[in-house]
């Protein structure tokens, strides 16, 4: 019988996080960054989704060109 890999792994550089002395859950100090290992990883991730890098599946989205400064304001022409 073998003993299933309870690790999790940091998602941007693939380190196992640490766990607790009894190997049950993670220490407090390692779940103010879970799932990532690091302040880096966690920026790293923060950039991708900035940069457009992880997109979510769907339907694209057309934009609506704006209406102009005084029709925003008031809303007439």
């Amino acid at each position: 019988m073998t003993k299933l890999d309870r690790h999790i792994y940091c998602p941007i550089c693939g380190t196992a996080l640490p766990t607790q002395s009894d190997g049950s859950s993670l220490s407090p100090e390692v779940m103010k960054l879970a799932p990532f290992c690091s302040s880096r990883c966690q920026l790293i991730d923060l950039s991708n989704w900035l940069g457009e890098r992880y997109a979510v599946p769907g339907e694209p989205v057309t934009l609506e060109p704006e209406a102009p400064q005084s029709e925003q304001r008031d809303g007439t022409n």
